[in-house]
């Protein structure tokens, strides 16, 4: 029974940090700005996935705290993408430094998309929150096709 009870601890404890051993993983012999920026979208990935369940709860103080925690990665995002920061184990695709301006607006739109999640999460509308929500991870999924292998 104890060792029953040892391993689903263990599994359950495995399952939980899937994403932790996937992000450990990809994140394998990253060094400098490009492990920097690897962690900082895992971060970014970890904040979306509290935020997910903090929406579900319209828990809007949680929300704020989170969007102010995501704040400086959307405002310093760019600086994290400088020449020659393309080298494996690097996820980049080559469209960041070929289409600067259209990566940049990407950007943008999901510093925007923080604000206005803050901003409906301020005014407690569980509606906007949701959708303000979706608009975020929609911002994420749009950059993530164009300028991501």
């Amino acid at each position: 029974m104890r060792a029953l009870v040892i391993c689903a601890v263990l599994v359950g404890g495995l399952w939980q940090s899937d994403m932790i051993g996937r992000d450990a993983l990809a994140h394998e012999g990253a060094t400098g700005i490009i492990k920097e920026r690897m962690d900082n979208f895992s971060a970014a990935r970890r904040y979306m996935k509290a935020m997910r369940g903090a929406v579900g709860a319209n828990n809007f103080e949680k929300i704020d705290e989170i969007t102010k925690a995501m704040m400086p990665w959307a405002e310093t995002m760019s600086s994290y993408f400088p020449d020659g920061s393309d080298k494996s184990p690097s996820e980049a695709a080559p469209t960041i430094w070929s289409d600067r301006a259209g990566f940049e607006m990407k950007i943008t739109a999901y510093h925007e998309a923080i604000q206005a999640l803050n901003a409906a999460a301020l005014s407690q509308d569980s509606a906007a929150t949701t959708s303000a929500f979706r608009a975020l991870g929609a911002s994420c999924k749009s950059c993530h096709q164009g300028y991501r292998k």
